[in-house]
């Protein structure tokens, strides 16, 4: 998982829901903020 600077880079994106998480590993939730407000749940960032 390449980083830049403090925040983690993501080259695909998916979206899943709990049990799509077991696929990961080496996860780090990050919180981020959009303009539209911050999503409900901090994003996962992992390894396949």
């Amino acid at each position: 998982m390449p980083t830049s600077g403090s925040q983690p880079a993501a080259e695909i994106g998916g979206i899943g829901g709990s049990g799509f998480y077991s696929f990961l590993n080496d996860i780090e939730e990050v919180q981020v903020d959009t303009p539209y407000g911050p999503p409900s749940d901090p994003i996962a960032v992992g390894e396949l």
